[in-house]
């Protein structure tokens, strides 16, 4: 019964991902999805709508289309929806919720007609409304990426300061100045912020990802994207989120490394990064106090103070990376995607049934330790008394209930 949910609601869906993903780019999003859907996700799980509108439309798919299929008709509304926007899309993304998807819909023969027929490059981006936001996102950047940029291996890197900033969406991060903050914090280190994927006024220079010296990737949304630049142009990239003044520092330095490396540099974690555990040989940051060493008995450290932080694998152990009131901090990821990032203090966990094992493990190993929580307030609902919870909305998990309590990691 892995998943199945009692009290936990599901994280925000791949196509919701895909849509905030590709909000800002210019383009034209496509779901291929019964009447009525948008406003799951342009509501629902996407802030923006509120402010600047984006092309976002639904088929308005039938029970007989998607039996007897009518993949004209399909084509024919979006060219014809195309042809009524001013100025013209930059782009057409298409994707779809699951009955399409089951019924075999040939969407990449879909999208070489409506571009032939349209003038405009077409796209898809697999999706299947089965999986969550963070596999969604991570898709429509590498798809966007191979279609809409240049292939042009360079032969030497930009020799700035220049980043961009990969992972950025309202659904990780979703305070209002988020962008603005971040883009501001580094500035102040020295960095011209080149292009920003995709949340903020840089989305505009997107075109022009390949001129950056280094890319900064913020959440695991944004690895698959980060090596693909890596491979075609060649780019470094650092993994990490300058949560707190220490973090920015760690941040500074691993992406100076990493520009000063140029071609020849492979990527770098950060020590706000998941990979803290594994920073340089001083261990100038990462160290907790009263470590727990193999064969040593947590009893003899009590009363243990450990921080558990649940959520997104990058921006999760960052935090906890550079948390200094914790003895020992650990950290629970419920993204199949993030397991590869999360280093020897972190666990992947599948649904509620596996939230609640991963807890009962943590109090079975720390009986007389002071546990605290931080994670959407969804999470807290499933904690004991005896644990203290610090709540950290997040949009893709509790929606807009939160709103006026989203926080802004970056203003530091």
């Amino acid at each position: 019964m892995k998943e199945s949910y009692r009290l936990l609601p599901v994280y925000a869906g791949d196509v919701s991902g895909i849509a905030s993903a590709l909000y800002e780019l210019g383009g034209m999003v496509v779901i291929h999805d019964p009447s009525g859907c948008n406003s799951t996700y342009n509501t629902h799980d996407e802030l923006r709508w509120y402010e600047t509108e984006s092309n976002i439309f639904i088929s308005g798919l039938h029970m007989r289309d998607a039996v007897l299929g009518n993949d004209r008709k399909f084509i024919a509304d979006i060219l014809e929806a195309a042809d009524g926007i001013s100025p013209a899309p930059a782009f057409i993304a298409i994707c779809n919720s699951p009955v399409p998807f089951l019924n075999g819909t040939d969407f990449t023969g879909i999208c070489r007609i409506i571009e032939r027929e349209s003038g405009i490059p077409t796209f898809y981006v697999l999706s299947n409304g089965m999986h969550d936001y963070v596999t969604g996102i991570r898709q429509a950047f590498l798809s966007y990426a191979k279609k809409m940029l240049p292939d042009q291996r360079r032969l030497t890197l930009a020799a700035d300061d220049s980043i961009n900033l990969l992972g950025l969406t309202p659904l990780s991060f979703s305070h209002r100045d988020t962008a603005y903050d971040l883009i501001s914090l580094l500035k102040g280190c020295g960095f011209s912020v080149n292009a920003v994927w995709a949340m903020g006024e840089k989305t505009a220079n997107i075109g022009k990802t390949g001129d950056a010296a280094v890319n900064l990737v913020l959440s695991e949304t944004a690895l698959p994207l980060a090596e693909y630049l890596k491979r075609i142009y060649g780019t470094p990239y650092v993994i990490g989120c300058p949560v707190s003044p220490d973090a920015a520092d760690a941040v500074e330095e691993a992406l100076k490394d990493a520009a000063a490396a140029g071609l020849s540099g492979e990527k770098i974690y950060a020590d706000a990064s998941p990979f803290f555990e594994n920073c340089s040989p001083d261990g100038r940051m990462g160290k907790q106090r009263n470590p727990i060493l193999p064969g040593q008995d947590a009893d003899r450290f009590s009363p243990l103070k450990i921080a558990v932080y649940i959520g997104e694998a990058v921006l999760a152990s960052s935090l906890a990376a550079f948390n200094r009131e914790a003895d020992k901090t650990l950290v629970l990821c419920p993204f199949e995607a993030g397991r590869a990032l999360l280093a020897a203090n972190g666990k992947y966990f599948c649904g509620e049934e596996g939230y609640l094992s991963a807890l009962k493990e943590i109090f079975e190993r720390y009986p007389k330790a002071q546990i605290t929580v931080y994670a959407d307030p969804m999470y807290g609902l499933l904690l004991p008394d005896t644990v203290r919870f610090v709540p950290e909305p997040v949009l893709a998990m509790s929606g807009r209930q939160y709103q006026g309590h989203y926080i802004n990691y970056f203003d530091i």
